[in-house]
């Protein structure tokens, strides 16, 4: 600016040569001092200042080391300590490698570029998203440092930071991103970002891109991806290695391979701030524009989704708790536990699978066994209803005889097919015999799809990690390892178990009806509309909507008990009997008290009134008071008027209850309904002639109900006599 001429020096390699020539001690001595020149003028007859920017990298009083010893190496000391005062120190932190990247790197071509670049990046960081945004941003940088290093993010220079610190020289990190750059310089369009996976194709392409400190933990990472990790992914998408070389660069496989490398990423640097503690939505956003999703915003569900599929098949993956945004971890120890897990291979069979699979299916129906079939006790409409379930192969007729499908009394039985057939057989003859059937009312056939073999490859993995973490035989199969190894392989094989059990529950839910089927994991053998079917012909049923097995299950037993029984009152609570005679009470009182309505104080009873009385139609609880009601005395003289004069039993009036549709209630309840209709009509309970004092859930049915009238003259003869 003052018009002077300047000899400007740029010394990027002097101090890392001087330090390469420490052994040296006359040689070091004499070069040492003539840095000091640099800063120092013997003469002020120079025909231009020097100005020199030296490159530092690394302070050479720690490269002294063990080159000198003693009084020599105080020497050495001392005099870098006086030429390094010479010096103005400008120091470079991390903060101003955006400044370096934009400036070296990604210099627009010119002002109509940059406006171009600068639209692009608006449009991207405002559909990303604020917590995509902020994840790419890290906590030290802002937006404007991002739009600095856009197509980059500030979380992949983070990143990038923390790895130079194990990198080889050559590969820093300014030469990362321009490698990145040329390998996507014939796909990347403006306004896409780079993902942080990328990272690891670039380190990828040489040997040993890691110093030898971390050498080994590089080559373990190296193998866990391409003998573990992108064979599944491969597998997933119906590819093969030769794939690969002519993939289309928005292939979903190349998202999901990003995210793998990204852990992979994680593990090699796992105190990284960036890339320590990743949860799934991170993981997402760090490679943001790579994982497609149906429903915009909902990528963290999406690679959810995928991380628990992987799971199964990769034991070093591990989830946290957190059923919404869990933690992910990919643990890179160099250990086989798959070999350990091989060893029980012989443990794997068709009648362990079909024993697991039962149990699974069971535990989440809720289904208990130790009667004479499997049961379950369903509440529909406040009443328990018993479900006979029976799990089979439906196709054979030696496994499920005929008889197997007649539902006893009132149960309802639900017949459930294999979601595999053992023997080879296909849907298409699990459909022809429930047609060749004959009607059945009260059962219902669920027929799921068939799990694939790579499905049940899974289940049996999970069979043989199930019977080696029983008591000590893991300890037992694995003694070829180290007691460190040992313990880690252990560790592995539980993880690997946990998500094995939640895959195959997973492929169980598709198979059945409750998910969308994923392609690979089941086959779609049987129509949507034929996975349950009725042998109550008169009802179709049709698949529920529902959030699992057991809730399908309910939905489906629920429907067709709706239809059987379309007057059921619709109960607030679960019908019990000390309720059911607190109602009774009122009803008698009512009666007793000839009155139209009654106060009721007690609130609790109240409820109970509302819950049971009036859907029964037994009369009407308002607020404070009760009124009885006439439905049931209504319905009643209508049948008497056919029956005739004289007594009537028990047995009789409780079919008159389910005339003319069946109401399906209880005993108890029809009980209810019949003291309480006997009670409003002066009627009394007689068995054989003398005075009967039925109680609820206890009356007979050859027990009578008469008209209750004064003795005749005899009686009271008699009576007077005694």
């Amino acid at each position: 600016g003052l018009g002077y001429d300047a000899v400007v020096l740029l010394l990027d390699e002097l101090i890392l040569w001087l330090a390469s020539h420490l052994a040296d001690p006359a040689f070091a001595d004499v070069e040492a001092n003539k840095i000091g020149l640099l800063a120092d003028a013997p003469s002020t007859g120079r025909p231009a200042p020097i100005v020199s920017f030296v490159a530092r990298q690394r302070d050479l009083r720690e490269l002294v080391g063990d080159a000198r010893a003693g009084a020599d190496k105080l020497n050495v000391a001392d005099q870098l300590s006086w030429w390094e005062g010479r010096f103005d120190t400008i120091t470079l932190s991390d903060r101003n490698l955006p400044a370096v990247v934009a400036g070296r790197l990604l210099r627009p071509l010119s002002d109509t570029a940059r406006a171009i670049i600068d639209e692009a990046f608006t449009a991207t960081t405002g559909s990303a998203g604020e917590r995509v945004v902020d994840t790419l941003c890290t906590a030290e940088m802002d937006r404007a440092a991002f739009r600095l290093v856009y197509p980059f993010s500030p979380a992949l220079v983070a990143a990038l930071v923390d790895l130079s610190s194990v990198l080889q020289r050559e590969r820093t990190a300014l030469r990362v991103l321009v490698q990145l750059l040329v390998d996507r310089r014939a796909e990347l369009r403006v306004g896409e970002l780079i993902p942080v996976g990328d990272i690891f194709d670039v380190l990828d392409t040489a040997d040993e891109p890691f110093s030898s400190s971390i050498k080994a933990h590089w080559q373990s990472a190296r193998d866990l991806y391409t003998t573990r990790l992108r064979p599944v992914l491969l597998a997933e998408h119906g590819l093969t290695e030769a794939d690969l070389a002519t993939l289309a660069p928005g292939h979903a496989y190349r998202g999901d391979d990003r995210l793998v490398k990204t852990l992979l990423l994680a593990a090699l640097v796992p105190n990284s701030p960036v890339l320590h503690g990743l949860t799934v939505s991170r993981l997402a956003a760090l490679n943001h524009g790579s994982i497609r999703s149906p429903l915009p915003g909902q990528e963290r569900v999406a690679v959810l989704t995928k991380l628990k599929r992987w799971q199964g098949s990769v034991g070093e993956l591990h989830l946290g708790t957190d059923t919404a945004d869990p933690t992910v971890t990919l643990h890179v120890t160099g250990v086989d536990a798959e070999a350990v897990i091989d060893k029980a291979r012989g443990f794997d069979s068709g009648s362990e699978r079909i024993r697991y699979l039962r149990r699974f299916l069971f535990e989440e129906l809720q289904i208990t066994e130790g009667g004479l079939l499997p049961s379950r006790l369903l509440l529909w409409r406040g009443t328990k209803r018993t479900v006979d379930v029976v799990w089979g192969n439906v196709g054979d007729r030696a496994h499920v005889r005929d008889e197997a499908f007649q539902a006893e009394g009132d149960n309802v039985k639900v017949v459930i097919d294999y979601p595999f057939d053992p023997d080879g057989g296909s849907t298409a003859s699990d459909l022809a015999r429930i047609e060749g059937l004959p009607e059945q009312p009260g059962t219902l056939v669920w027929l799921p799809q068939h799990l694939s073999e790579k499905t049940l490859g899974q289940l049996g993995t999970y069979i043989m990690c199930d019977f080696l973490l029983a008591g000590n035989r893991f300890d037992q199969y694995a003694s070829d390892l180290s007691a460190d190894d040992r313990q880690r392989a252990r560790l592995m094989v539980e993880a690997r178990h946990r998500a094995l059990r939640t895959t195959v529950l997973g492929a169980l839910r598709m198979a059945y009806g409750i998910d969308a089927p994923v392609e690979g994991t089941v086959l779609a053998t049987v129509p949507p509309e034929q996975q349950w079917t009725s042998l109550d012909r008169t009802f179709r049923p049709q698949r529920p909507v529902a959030v699992g097995l057991g809730d399908a299950f309910e939905k489906a037993v629920g429907a067709y008990l709706a239809y059987r029984y379309p007057l059921h009152p619709h109960f607030d609570e679960e019908v019990r009997l000390p309720e059911l005679r607190k109602v009774l009470d009122v009803v008698r009182q009512a009666a007793r008290e000839r009155a139209n309505r009654i106060d009721v104080p007690d609130k609790a009873l109240r409820k109970t009134l509302r819950s049971l009385a009036n859907p029964l139609q037994l009369g009407t609880m308002h607020e404070a008071h009760y009124e009885p009601g006439t439905v049931w005395r209504d319905h009643f003289a209508q049948r008497l008027a056919g029956h005739g004069a004289g007594p009537v039993s028990v047995g009789t009036v409780r079919q008159w209850i389910d005339v003319p549709s069946p109401r399906g209630l209880t005993r108890a309840v029809q009980e209810l309904v019949i003291l309480a209709w006997a009670a409003t009509t002066d009627r009394v309970l007689r068995l054989q002639g003398a005075p009967y004092d039925g109680e609820l859930d206890r009356l007979r049915d050859e027990a009578e109900l008469h008209l209750d009238q004064l003795p005749d003259e005899a009686t009271w003869a008699i009576a007077a006599e005694r």
